[in-house]
């Protein structure tokens, strides 16, 4: 896949959203709201099978997402030539349409998890503040891009979970196999028959229970927002849109 960059500085980047599962032989990078609690509930499964743990189900959603089982890597301890040259190793990223990632996002963070926790995350706080002066306050959908938009310029700075996908996960230097969500189950039957899983194990992989089917809002949100704030939406995730063959809702 040629680069669509022209120089990219990987100083300052987060390394540790890349997994290493040496058994199964596969290399894996987490981008949220695109199945990662899935592939990380299968990544601690296979490992828990592999170690004789028992009661891995025992995990709650946010808790799957901080263990500490299967190696990430450092900046110090890789680079980018490293990765391209395991051999024998399947390289993963699963991917979703720029829109669709973004509606999830926003039902997610600010609506459901502040009705279930009864606050916000802390980034959410700040873009709250942002654009209504208070850290609590409600935001539309139109608002919150309102406010991708005009911060476009900072966008590498995003927080990860509405930050490009091509940015978190360096699709232009790494060799993927690209695995659309929508592939995901059919992917994840594969998987299961590969290394063995239980049905028990198989239900709670696949159970997740903050699911925002935003697939079926995205028309419904995208409606509001005027066809300037549209194209201005594409030319921010421009180059998800291009790296996967993504056509924007315009």
């Amino acid at each position: 896949m040629t680069s669509i960059y022209t120089k990219n500085d990987f100083s300052n980047h987060q390394w540790n959203r890349f997994y290493l599962i040496e058994e199964q032989k596969l290399f894996y990078c987490k981008i949220p709201k695109v199945g990662s609690t899935t592939m990380l509930k299968w990544l601690l499964m296979t490992y828990c099978i592999k170690n004789k743990i028992k009661n891995c189900t025992r995990f709650s959603q946010n808790e799957i997402h901080e263990v500490n089982y299967i190696k990430t890597y450092e900046k110090s301890f890789i680079n980018l030539n490293s990765i391209n040259n395991m051999e024998g190793v399947q390289k993963i990223l699963i991917v979703r349409h720029p829109a669709e990632r973004i509606v999830s996002a926003y039902l997610n963070k600010f609506i459901y998890e502040t009705k279930r926790v009864g606050k916000s995350p802390h980034y959410v706080q700040q873009v709250r503040q942002a654009l209504t002066g208070y850290p609590e306050e409600f935001v539309t959908f139109e608002q919150f891009v309102s406010y991708l938009i005009n911060n476009s310029q900072k966008a590498s700075q995003f927080n990860e979970h509405w930050a490009l996908m091509s940015d978190l996960c360096l699709p232009g230097y790494i060799n993927y196999k690209i695995i659309y969500l929508e592939q995901l189950d059919e992917f994840m039957q594969h998987l299961f028959k590969i290394y063995g899983l239980t049905e028990k194990g198989m239900f709670w992989i696949k159970d997740v229970t903050h699911k925002t089917n935003s697939v079926d809002y995205v028309s419904k949100y995208f409606l509001n927002l005027t066809t300037e704030m549209k194209y201005a939406f594409y030319n921010l995730y421009k180059n998800d849109h291009l790296y996967f063959g993504f056509k924007p809702y315009l």
